[in-house]
């Protein structure tokens, strides 16, 4: 779908219900473009780490299947609040649910990967709201159980959705692109305009989610990296690598 966006926030650009303007920023000015949007949520920062813990100081409710469906509240709360603040903002907007769409996983309950969605079920939403904001990071299995993708896994989610809509797909990250070293630990590390499947596998890990990479690579599924309401960023499945220009002293 050639007029539909995919946009992934994750915890380090929404930290916390404060930080939610910025997506609806983005949002806006995707929308004013004549696009239809597919927000894709993570949970707050430390959100999910602090729900596993949860569930571990629980042993009597230590188990695969219940620790799968408590941490995803996590994007569900966050879902529902950019949700509610795109609404407030005059933007015709929906939170959605996986089960709504048939986003079916397979796999463990910690560690799956979707394989499916119905298309046409996101088709119908997106004909009574042009946005639509879905809490990522976890699927639905064959019984209706929630699974979650891995850590990270909301990359997957937004990548697997742009996969299956034909869609361009931008992850909204807190550094403008992608980076040959940490930029906040170097004042050396130099940012990629532009990165092939071979390179980004090797410097992009740590700010995408390897098994992210590795399904937009075996679907030749090109996508963006770069900070919101920003027009760098980095391409990623190019052709070939290309450095980004000085950046204006």
């Amino acid at each position: 779908m050639r007029d539909v966006e995919v946009l992934k926030f994750g915890s380090s650009v929404l930290r916390s219900p404060r930080d939610l303007y910025v997506a609806v920023d983005e949002i806006y000015r995707r929308w004013r473009g004549g696009y239809r949007v597919l927000a894709v949520v993570s949970a707050f920062e430390g959100i999910t780490d602090a729900l596993m813990a949860e569930v571990a100081d629980v042993p009597e409710a230590d188990c695969p299947e219940a620790t799968a469906a408590y941490v995803a509240t996590g994007e569900q709360r966050t879902a529902a609040l950019l949700a509610g603040s795109l609404q407030n903002s005059g933007i015709p907007s929906r939170m959605i649910d996986p089960r709504e769409i048939g986003l079916i996983a397979e796999g463990s309950f910690t560690e799956s990967t979707p394989v499916r969605v119905n298309v046409d079920a996101l088709d119908e939403l997106w004909s009574a709201h042009a946005v639509l904001v879905l809490p990522g990071f976890y699927g639905i299995d064959s019984q209706g159980r929630i699974a979650l993708f891995g850590r990270g896994g909301s990359d997957l989610s937004a990548l697997f959705l742009a996969a299956a809509l034909g869609a361009e797909c931008r992850l909204q990250k807190d550094v403008n692109g992608v980076y040959d070293a940490d930029p906040a630990s170097s004042t050396l590390a130099h940012r990629f305009s532009a990165l092939s499947w071979e390179r980004a596998i090797q410097v992009a890990g740590p700010l995408i989610q390897p098994k992210a990479l590795r399904f937009a690579q075996s679907w030749a599924l090109p996508f963006d990296v770069g900070r919101p309401n920003e027009a760098t960023g980095t391409r990623i499945g190019h052709t070939h690598d290309e450095w980004a220009p000085p950046a204006a002293s």
